[in-house]
């Protein structure tokens, strides 16, 4: 039994779930917000916060508890919450609904897509976010270098306008990735304490370019710029990183916006290969404002399951890229991807998540178009 249309997005909620004992955990059997097959439309976006019903009425059957959830949990998706995914726990008592004693919870669970910006190479801004909106997409994830030779060069008056593009497409600017990629004389575990320095600044540049144009995350990628030299061992080599993101800490709270740390594969880099030794550099700074950021071409050169990993470091994830090792989009290769995001739905994620592909071969229109295709087939085999 299923109520759909919430505002702008189609979704469908599964109540054959609604039955959880009130001692046990509903994570393992909750039903999940999807996007009803065939509407070419992805969920809309939850808050994280329970919703607590007042208790307007009494509910003594499963049709009336139908008719509830779609006159008024409905009617407040549409009306107070933007565009995308989360996760919604909507907290039942006896008190608020007669129809079981074992009715405590309803649990509604989607995610929320974007896409990294380079993927559409050079086509126009207009034309990228029209087709990404299209698509489904509601995030747009922007790589600095797309802005031109000097991003940091731009203006209030041109950060602003950027921002007000994207939003008038109907998409939102999620963050920054790429952070140190096409730069020179910048390195995150370099000896020389002036280089550190300038890696820094060009850091705190980067969180104030990043809040002016609506982004709350950077993902710290950018593998070249992070190697560990000869000279220097791995010991030195995480204080000196964590010296440098030390000194990012003030602006970044001042601005809102956090950094999440990557983890890339040994053939990318050889500092900060697992999401373990990722934590392991997020101790030495010691601040929330440093998160992590998964990524599936990434994890699978671990040696645990995505799944695996998004469960034990959901304390500490702040973003997500769905790609696959063949470097094309999700669902685009062998790798599932199906298994990762009913992880992320269980952890309660609400992050989001944002392709990121690095062959562009197929074309721009099919890498984007097969990646929401896969991801939203993926949200209802999860």
């Amino acid at each position: 039994m299923r109520f759909v249309t919430f505002g702008r997005r189609h979704a469908a909620v599964d109540l054959y779930t609604c039955t959880a004992a009130r001692d046990q955990s509903p994570a393992a059997t909750s039903p999940r917000l999807r996007p009803v097959p065939g509407s070419g439309q992805s969920p809309v976006v939850a808050s994280p916060q329970p919703l607590q019903i007042a208790p307007a009425r009494q509910i003594s059957h499963l049709p009336q508890l139908t008719h509830f959830l779609a006159t008024t949990i409905a009617p407040l998706f549409a009306a107070v919450m933007p565009r995308g995914v989360a996760k919604w726990e909507v907290s039942l008592s006896n008190e608020h609904l007669a129809l079981s004693p074992k009715l405590t919870h309803i649990w509604i669970t989607v995610l929320k897509f974007a896409i990294c910006n380079e993927t559409f190479g050079d086509w126009p801004l207009e034309r990228s976010l029209e087709f990404a909106a299209e698509a489904g997409y509601t995030g747009w994830e922007v790589a600095p270098f797309t802005l031109g030779e000097d991003p940091l060069a731009l203006s209030g008056v041109e950060r602003n306008q950027y921002r007000t593009d994207v939003s008038q497409a109907g998409l939102e600017v999620v963050g920054l990735h790429w952070l140190l990629a096409k730069t020179e004389g910048l390195q995150l575990t370099s000896p020389d304490a002036r280089i550190r320095k300038a890696t820094s600044q060009h850091l705190i540049d980067l969180a104030h370019l990043c809040g002016e144009l609506g982004g709350k995350v950077m993902v710290l990628g950018s593998p070249q710029q992070r190697n560990i030299a000869d000279a220097i061992s791995v010991q030195e080599a995480y204080m000196h990183a964590a010296n440098v993101l030390r000194a990012v800490l003030p602006t970044l709270e001042k601005t809102g916006v956090k950094i999440a740390l990557e983890p890339l594969g040994p053939e990318e880099t050889n500092f900060v290969n697992t999401a373990e030794e990722a934590r392991r550099l997020q101790g030495l700074i010691g601040s929330d404002l440093i998160g992590l950021h998964l990524d599936m071409k990434a994890m699978s050169s671990e040696e645990k399951s995505m799944p695996e990993l998004i469960r034990e470091n959901q304390d500490w994830l702040l973003h997500f890229h769905a790609n696959d090792p063949n470097r094309q989009g999700p669902g685009m290769g062998d790798t599932e991807v199906a298994p990762a995001f009913e992880a992320l739905t269980e952890i309660g994620y609400d992050g989001w998540v944002s392709v990121e592909v690095f062959d562009h071969e197929p074309g721009v229109e099919r890498l984007v178009k097969e990646s929401m295709a896969n991801m939203q087939a993926a949200v209802m085999a999860s």
